[in-house]
């Protein structure tokens, strides 16, 4: 069964509490206050205390081609995601001989050859690894690419360490690239409250008995990938995603998702738990995607959670924000050095489709 190795996040070099953040959207309703101060309750009610960007505020304001923002989310996705990648195999003593799959995520710009390519050249990693880009999933895509990530591991079981054996996980998202400066659409309004820029990786790999190269010995064993399940919403494509245009990415939030998860979350939650055998009361952490801190409320109130149980992915959004796919692998991080053996997790996001992703993780 394959096992969450290790996690890590990589901070972008600009760094905004969120009444920074809110100056410059006053700035930028100079000319109507009035609606300003009707979108100010809704910053200070996100639940975000500070937010990352890979550019200067004053540059998120400026606007900018679609050309010019994609062209730096590439350089800037090569070179802090090389970072990331580094950051999380040193930490370990790992080497790039040792993966056989390389998956990297990420909606908020696009690339080809896509980024994978680039890191593998620039840190050694075989020239047999498997490559597989994620770019269409949304806030997603972080918790389906960790289950891709153990099928692929279980599907290529290690051969007494003479072969590679684990996955590595690239997530990487800079919204602050995409701000319209022309659109104060809600939806658009809504997002700027909320996102971030950053970048997580996660190695995932086979358990250590079962044939590991040997480095995993004397680390702590991350959670056992139990088990893992999509659920895609019927006729729900139009809730969420981006409507690309000349100007860029323009965001799309429907007023109906938070209806539509009240209506079935408790309901999917308790099926997949109870195919692992569990009982929602022995699952002690809860890695949900920190969405907003209505989101949040709104999951811990259909499934009845205890107030402490949102807390590791309060942290998350109080000091990143939501960064899309990398936001709930940052509050797996956040959980990996608290768990004990025995715990058992689960990791939940939502994303465009409209879908739903979980695993089920036992230390």
């Amino acid at each position: 069964m394959a096992r969450v190795l290790a996690a890590s996040t990589l901070k972008p070099r600009f760094q905004y509490r969120q009444e920074e953040v809110e100056a410059g959207m006053a700035a930028w309703f100079s000319g109507a206050p009035e609606e300003w101060e009707k979108w100010r309750r809704v910053y200070r009610k996100s639940g975000v205390g500070r937010r990352h960007s890979v550019i200067a505020a004053e540059r998120v304001f400026a606007g900018a081609s679609l050309e010019e923002r994609n062209a730096f989310y590439a350089e800037m996705f090569i070179q802090l995601g090389a970072q990331a990648v580094s950051q999380v195999l040193s930490a370990a003593g790992w080497l790039p001989s040792e993966f056989h799959t390389f998956i990297t995520v990420s909606c908020t710009g696009f690339m080809i050859p896509s980024v994978e390519a680039y890191i593998s050249n620039l840190l050694g990693f075989p020239r047999s690894i498997r490559r597989l880009p994620i770019t269409e999933l949304g806030c997603a895509a972080g918790a389906m690419a960790l289950g891709f990530a153990a099928d692929l591991v279980e599907a290529r079981p290690a051969a007494g360490g003479r072969r590679p054996d684990k996955a590595l996980l690239l997530a990487a998202e800079f919204p602050s690239l995409n701000f319209q400066v022309d659109d104060r659409s809600p939806a658009h309004l809504v997002s700027s409250a909320l996102f971030g820029d950053g970048v997580a990786a996660v190695v995932v790999g086979p358990e250590p008995e079962s044939g590991g190269t040997g480095t995993e010995k004397g680390r702590r064993l991350g959670p056992r990938i139990r088990g893992r399940r999509s659920h895609l919403f019927p006729d729900s494509h139009h809730y969420m995603g981006f409507d690309l245009r000349s100007s860029g990415f323009h965001i799309i939030l429907a007023r109906e998702i938070p209806e539509l998860v009240r209506g079935s979350l408790a309901e999917l939650v308790g099926a997949f738990l109870e195919d692992q055998g569990w009982r929602k009361e022995e699952v002690r952490w809860w890695i949900l995607h920190p969405g907003g801190e209505k989101i949040l409320l709104g999951i811990a109130e259909v499934l009845a959670l205890p107030e402490e149980r949102l807390e590791p992915s309060r942290q998350v959004l109080r000091e990143w924000g939501n960064t899309s796919s990398a936001a709930v692998l940052m509050v797996l991080e956040r959980v990996l050095p608290q768990a004990q053996k025995g715990d058992r997790g689960l990791l939940l996001a939502f994303g465009p489709g409209f879908s739903l992703e979980m695993a089920a993780l036992e230390w």
